[in-house]
């Protein structure tokens, strides 16, 4: 999300809406993320155990702090990755490991020619070179749905078998 802007806001902002599908998906992954963090709940460093609800918290904030950077355009997202674990952290492990998770130095921009500014318009992927069609988001769609697909089962789940070839004259 560093290293191409339009990544990010095709993730953090574009997909909002589009559609029921997405929006379904979306719900999953944050679900899942927030599952993620309340195995914090089975570490016993705080005093007091938080709430279940304090992970769905916890990854709504983080997803609020990202949404809200993508759509001011502000892109140092790597560095929000110490006071974001910090803020993650604070509730399983306490005060003193969110205290280094401040500390810890973030990770390198793995992109050289990164572009600072993300395309302008509501074309999310305005910029790249390639040509998305009805076809391509449908085959997408099937691979986002069952990523262990085969070929074939993509093409079928898709809707979208081989064309004929035209004869050359």
């Amino acid at each position: 999300m560093q290293d191409d802007p339009r990544v990010s806001r095709l993730l953090l902002v574009e997909s909002l809406a589009a559609g029921a599908r997405v929006s379904q998906r979306r719900a999953q992954a944050l679900e899942q993320l927030a599952k993620i963090i309340d195995q914090g709940r089975q570490v016993k460093t705080v005093s007091q155990e938080p709430p279940q609800i304090t992970a769905e918290a916890v990854v709504g904030g983080v997803l609020a702090m990202l949404h809200t950077r993508v759509l001011q355009e502000r892109y140092a997202l790597t560095e929000l990755l110490g006071p974001l674990m910090s803020m993650i952290v604070l509730p399983y492990l306490g005060a003193e490991a969110a205290s280094e998770e401040l500390c810890r130095p973030g990770p390198q921009s793995r992109s050289k020619t990164r572009s600072k500014r993300p395309a302008t318009g509501r074309d999310p992927l305005a910029g790249l070179d390639i040509r998305l069609t009805y076809r391509t988001v449908r085959v997408l769609t099937a691979i986002a749905e069952h990523p262990a697909a085969s070929n074939r089962e993509v093409a079928a789940r898709s809707g979208i078998g081989d064309r004929p070839r035209s004869q050359s004259s």
